[in-house]
């Protein structure tokens, strides 16, 4: 259940990313490009849908152990050190198909005669 919470928050928030990107064309208003945008994204999206895979950021390691003994009072016992830990490497989830996908809603909102500008 929190894989598919997970999974819903990175499609909304990749939708948002996605709308803020500012397309012009002459003589079209602010509902018009939404319009657009938005059929351009559902076109993309099934040609390219969403592929999260896990990918590894940085290589795990042993942590160095730590030195010298301590004496706990309460139960007389005396504990070393012994060993370090090993420490898991990083990863995140990444969407594969995100360049083609933004690039397929690219092509086609210049085919229908509107061009990128700043956001």
């Amino acid at each position: 259940m929190t894989k598919w919470i997970g999974l819903v928050a990175i499609l909304s928030l990749a939708g948002c990313a996605e709308q803020t990107a500012t397309w012009q064309k002459a003589g079209a208003s602010p509902a018009d490009m939404t319009a657009a945008l938005n059929s351009c994204t559902a076109t993309a999206t099934q040609q390219y849908p969403v592929d999260l895979e896990q990918v590894q950021v940085s290589a795990g390691y042993n942590q160095a152990a730590g030195s010298g003994c301590g004496f706990t009072p309460s139960s007389g016992t005396q504990t070393c050190a012994s060993g370090g830990a090993y420490v898991q490497p990083q990863t995140r989830m990444e969407d594969q198909n995100k360049k083609p996908r933004d690039q397929a809603v690219a092509t086609c909102m210049t085919q229908q005669g509107w061009t990128a500008g700043g956001s």
